[in-house]
């Protein structure tokens, strides 16, 4: 048994080759998930009923976290649906809205360009680190007249959440001015 943090995981690179799972991570850690997993997965090589279902489709990634099977093992158990996405209260076009209006209020004279700004997202829903990833000769001026258009929008978004618990993630937004 592992220690059973929630957070402890393996995701392990499968690749399909002879009827047989082998993992082709390139850095395979000592601890307990990817330890666990690699003795299940030699059981299940056992049984031989691998099959790939194309050329394109023999490789794969699984996520294991050792809390999900034993005592919280549920048949039909998947991991997808453990998190969450963040978002903005109306969704994106408002946040897209929004953040227009407040480019327009900068006077920003790059018609016709589309950007790409980044961020993170805290577990309080805060943006932070924005920078502007597109165009990277866009002059300095623009880059700071934008991003104090993202920080003067001060609704808070819905965290990205990992097992309904909130935590820190990061966005990308294109626009077109």
């Amino acid at each position: 048994r592992c220690n059973n943090r929630e957070s402890e995981m393996f995701v392990a690179q499968i690749e399909i080759l002879n009827g047989k799972a082998q993992v082709n991570n390139k850095n395979i850690k000592e601890d307990c998930p990817t330890q666990l997993f690699m003795k299940g997965l030699i059981e299940i090589n056992k049984l031989n009923k691998w099959k790939a279902v194309s050329d394109s489709q023999n490789k794969f990634t699984v996520p294991f976290y050792p809390i999900d099977y034993f005592d919280n093992f549920k048949n039909g158990y998947t991991p997808e649906g453990l998190s969450e996405n963040a978002e903005f209260p109306g969704g994106i076009d408002k946040f897209r809205n929004q953040l227009m209006k407040n480019i327009k209020k900068q006077n920003i004279k790059h018609s016709g360009l589309q950007i790409v700004i980044r961020f993170k997202i805290s577990n309080e829903g805060m943006l932070y680190n924005i920078l502007i990833e597109k165009p990277r000769d866009l002059d300095e001026d623009s880059k700071i007249k934008i991003i104090k258009a993202v920080e003067q929008i001060d609704t808070k978004w819905k965290p990205h959440t990992f097992r309904n618990a909130p935590v820190i993630s990061n966005f990308r937004v294109p626009i077109n001015l």
